[in-house]
């Protein structure tokens, strides 16, 4: 009975952030209600509706974050970071061509990519998927959730752990298997530095810059999409046995 009360207090921080990014939204929904005229439910309703959420999405995810400020300040630790610029760039690398091969082995596999391919908004996509969302990701996956549960189980049983609670949170197949493979990678960052702030690099390189090259990893040639994801999966494995040879600030 105390190791499911300690679960349930683990899996509270994620649903705080879900209750949290649902708050928000409803709230925004009552501004559309209360400054539009359109039959609640009809087909203009929500087309309307799903266009005024796209054009305030930076301000639901900015208004997420700082809502979430106190959960932040009250459990995370926000230590210094301590990595030069060739540390930083393999944090890159290791981000970017993970979500590149993910994304390449789909669309080799004639399955839909992961990330949003379109150019509208591209600014706005960067700011709340790239940055901002990572980075609340982090505090509450690597930084609360996945903290507790090595407090409480075997490192790798706690790293799995964190892994299913990430991938559930993320609602879809293929979003499950991409975070939860993710999350390892992030937790190795995490561990070999201890500060929070190079999974939070790796994860805004992945969400940021797979964005920038969708265009690219979308060309319709196979010959191209294996050459490309030849050369991601080369990078991402050298970037990794670099960092894990490195001393432990990374």
């Amino acid at each position: 009975m105390k190791r499911i009360k300690e679960i349930l207090g683990v899996l509270s921080y994620p649903i705080i952030f879900l209750v949290v990014q649902f708050g928000i939204i409803i709230l925004f929904t009552l501004i559309f209600n209360l400054t539009n005229n359109y039959e609640i439910g009809s087909t203009q309703y929500t087309n309307q509706l799903g266009l005024f959420f796209s054009n305030n999405r930076l301000w639901i995810v900015a208004l997420t974050f700082i809502s979430l400020i106190p959960l932040f300040k009250k459990n995370c630790n926000i230590n210094k970071i301590g990595v030069n610029f060739k540390q930083v760039t393999l944090l890159i690398l290791l981000g970017l061509s993970f979500a590149i091969s993910y994304n390449l082995i789909l669309l080799n596999l004639n399955i839909t990519n992961l990330f949003d391919g379109s150019n509208d908004k591209l600014v706005m996509t960067l700011l709340t998927s790239g940055i901002i969302g990572p980075i609340m990701e982090e505090l509450i996956f690597r930084n609360i959730v996945y903290e507790k549960l090595k407090g409480m189980y075997k490192p790798l049983t706690a790293i799995i752990l964190t892994g299913l609670i990430f991938g559930l949170f993320h609602g879809n197949l293929i979003q499950f298997i991409y975070a939860f493979l993710f999350n390892f990678i992030l937790i190795f960052v995490y561990e070999k530095s201890r500060s929070i702030y190079t999974p939070i690099i790796v994860h805004v390189s992945a969400n940021s810059g797979i964005q920038l090259f969708l265009s690219l990893i979308n060309y319709n040639n196979i010959y191209v999409k294996l050459f490309g994801l030849i050369i991601s999966a080369m990078v991402l494995y050298l970037s990794f046995k670099i960092i894990k040879k490195q001393d432990s600030n990374i």
